[in-house]
């Protein structure tokens, strides 16, 4: 919301501003998005400014928190929220000298030809304003490598750079591969900065010393002094999706701002998102591709292990040629990696009596036993119990089975029969500081590590010199869960854990056990036919009309009260706007239909991307009084459907 006050005599502002101002009991910060003459209003009820101004943030910037507002129909005091995000840089401080990066050593990379041949695209787009360049690459074909050439250039220009990462935990590797190439510091931005340290990076970026800014999504909104360049790694990440309140996807709204900032930027990426592909195929975003791997590192050999035919023994998941390979790198003092994208020790405990699950109390999910830990853990709201040995359903006291392995039960079954070997979990339960992650790579680059058990996270582009094999435990995972990227997606987790195989001289093995296959996901990632797989899936959507062919907005509602919810529901329900383009699907119960104690229902619009959908939501939405204990929840463009 916009709210009017006084400009004292003596103050001088202008529309960009961040003023002091009194705000109910308290002080807080607002932008100055316009100024009125006092004798045009009646001022008698407006509170004053209480201070000058102490920063002003560029035309750029106000109109970029605009469009963020407006397309994904978030409240502008919100969005400016992300932009104020390091609060102590408007307290009164003594000045401190900043500190100075630990000097290391510089590194010299000669790039190939195809790396200069994609450098020297990359450069002629940038000397011509706003354009979008995707970077697609096999991995490990160092694209990483043209993009730090481009920072040196742009530079010695005068110009910031701002680097997207989807997961920030695990870019103490990437970070100090920037600082032994580059001769200026590399700034980082995300929530694990402390307050100061926020403060400081904040007040660089602004005055323009900060040269290159590596971080999460919120460096989106960071107060640039010359911004020059946007870089988003791996653009195809979900992780660039801010899924709490204020939706966002943060790839996108990069697109926004360096149109706004009439600036080039790229997107990074060895499988990018079919959207993206879409728009290539379109002719609207410009194609630079490497499809080699750097040096003398090879693209690893892929096998698929038929379930079916070689099915594991009872309560085990491991198939026995997997096994042997395991074994046999073992042997040959290589590095293996156990992928399988489920937290945990198993994903269900059943009573063995009456076949009941152990529930979450408070949302409609199983809970996950985590053997660590010795708990059960709900992983949407964090509830915990201990292991029970008394069914709550049944009153049954015979044992509980556990189905579903997870990472857990995975390093159990390694040790098993390869006890002598040294194995480390990698997964959000284990690396949920800066300091573990950092911890757990520096042991698998030193060789204290033997075999890995990694969920999504080992995908990030994290690159392990000794590691040779890949082993997917089930391919199939996510491919039935109702989410229409779950091709796509499958097919990109599978593709980037795969590519962590073989990045040195020794050509990779990788074994994907999956119960179909003879399917084309399956027979693409084999093959590494990617334009293939990506037409069959543009085909697929087009047909469907689903994105990039629509779009989809999700507006999700949720209460503690479920009759009250109901009744808002029907009162919305009966004011949906007909339009013969748009088709309102619901309101329907969420996948998840309670969480944290409330009850969710959705609605699902599906429209055409020419027609300006949000104008109409936020009408409908607005002609019914909306109660105070309902949450309401707009995501535009959703990537998650749960």
């Amino acid at each position: 919301m916009e709210f009017s006050y006084l400009v004292p005599e003596g103050i001088n502002i202008a529309e960009g501003d961040i003023v002091t101002i009194p705000f109910r009991s308290r002080l807080t910060f607002g932008l100055v998005t316009k100024i009125y003459d006092a004798c045009e209003i009646d001022t008698s009820k407006f509170k004053e400014l209480i201070k000058p101004p102490q920063f002003h943030f560029k035309a750029e910037l106000v109109e970029f928190i605009e469009c963020v507002s407006d397309y994904n129909i978030i409240p502008k005091g919100m969005v400016l929220k992300m932009a104020l995000s390091a609060p102590k840089v408007f307290a009164e401080t003594k000045t401190r000298k900043a500190k100075l990066e630990k000097s290391c050593e510089k590194l010299d990379v000669t790039l190939t030809d195809e790396q200069s041949k994609a450098l020297s695209e990359l450069m002629h787009l940038a000397e011509n304003g706003f354009s979008v360049s995707v970077l697609e690459g096999v991995t490990g074909s160092g694209k990483t490598e043209v993009y730090i050439e481009m920072l040196k250039i742009l530079v010695s220009q005068g110009k910031q750079i701002l680097i997207l990462l989807p997961e920030i935990l695990l870019t103490t590797q990437l970070i100090e591969r920037f600082r032994k190439r580059l001769d200026f510091p590399v700034m980082e931005w995300h929530s694990a900065l402390t307050p100061n340290k926020r403060a400081r990076t904040w007040k660089q970026v602004y005055d323009g010393t900060a040269k290159v800014i590596v971080g999460a999504r919120s460096s989106l909104f960071l107060p640039f002094y010359n911004l020059g360049l946007i870089i988003v790694d791996e653009e195809h990440e979900p992780s660039f999706k801010q899924e709490e309140s204020g939706c966002y996807h943060a790839r996108d709204m990069a697109i926004y701002r360096a149109k706004i900032n009439k600036i080039p930027i790229i997107l990074s990426s060895a499988t990018p998102s079919i959207e993206t592909e879409n728009n290539i195929k379109e002719k609207r975003y410009h194609h630079v591709r490497l499809p080699s791997r750097y040096g003398k590192g090879e693209l690893p050999e892929i096998r698929v292990i038929d379930l079916i035919k070689n099915k594991p023994p009872r309560g085990r998941w491991i198939t026995a040629p997997l096994e042997e390979q395991i074994r046999e790198n073992f042997k040959q003092n290589k590095q293996s990696l156990l992928y399988l994208n489920r937290r945990g020790y198993a994903m269900i405990s059943l009573c063995s009596e009456c076949k009941s699950k152990i529930v979450c109390p408070h949302c409609d999910f199983n809970l996950v036993k985590h053997k660590s830990k010795e708990l059960l853990l709900c992983h949407y709201c964090g509830h915990t119990e201990t292991p029970t040995i008394k069914c709550k359903n049944c009153g049954s006291i015979e044992r509980f089975s556990d189905v579903g392995p997870g990472v857990e039960r995975i390093e159990e079954e390694v040790f098993g029969f390869l006890p002598e070997a040294r194995t480390l979990i990698l997964s959000s339960d284990t690396l949920n500081t800066r300091n573990k992650a950092q911890a757990a790579i520096d042991q698998i680059i030193n060789h204290e590590v033997d075999i890995i058990v990694g969920t999504q996270m080992v995908t990030k582009g994290l690159h392990f010199p000794k590691l040779d094999l890949v082993g997917v435990i089930d391919a199939d995972l996510s491919l039935y869960s109702g989410d229409i990227r779950a091709f796509e997606r499958t097919y990109q987790v599978l593709t980037q854990v795969s590519g962590r195989a073989g990045r040195e001289s020794d050509k990779g093995l990788v074994y994907l056990q999956t119960l179909e296959p003879e399917s084309y996901l399956v027979e693409s990632i084999k093959t590494g036919d990617w334009q293939s797989f990506i037409e069959c899936e543009l085909a697929n959507r087009k047909a469907a009309n689903m994105p990039p062919f629509s779009r989809i907005t999700m507006i999700s509602l949720s209460a503690k009260n479920q009759e009250e919810l109901i009744r808002y529901l029907r009162q919305l329900s009966s004011r949906i706007p007909l339009h013969e383009q748009i088709k309102f699907l619901g309101p329907t119960p969420a996948p998840i239909f309670l969480l944290k104690n409330k009850f969710r229902y959705r609605f699902i619009i599906i429209s055409p991307k020419n027609i300006y959908i949000q104008k109409m939501i936020k009408s409908w939405l607005n002609s019914v009084t909306q109660p105070k204990f309902i949450d309401v929840r707009i995501d535009v463009d959703p990537i998650s459907f749960a």
